[in-house]
């Protein structure tokens, strides 16, 4: 089993830490991060809002199903 894959999040220029991408998820449900905080993984050219990584999720979780 692979490990989850983690993102680093930011407020206001300030890094709050890395998380796994299910918890960024749950915090962004319950107000503990906003959407227009911002994340960054390995692999991406900058830093983008977490309303993007959300959409990625929801995305990603309806093709899971279609399969």
């Amino acid at each position: 089993m692979s490990e989850p894959l983690h993102v680093r999040v930011s407020r206001e220029g300030k890094e709050l830490g890395s998380y796994p991408v299910l918890e960024v998820l749950s915090m962004l449900k319950e107000g503990a991060l906003l959407p227009t905080d911002f994340y960054w993984r390995d692999g991406m050219a900058e830093w983008a809002p977490l309303v993007q990584l959300q959409a990625t999720e929801a995305r990603r979780q309806l093709v899971e199903r279609a399969l």
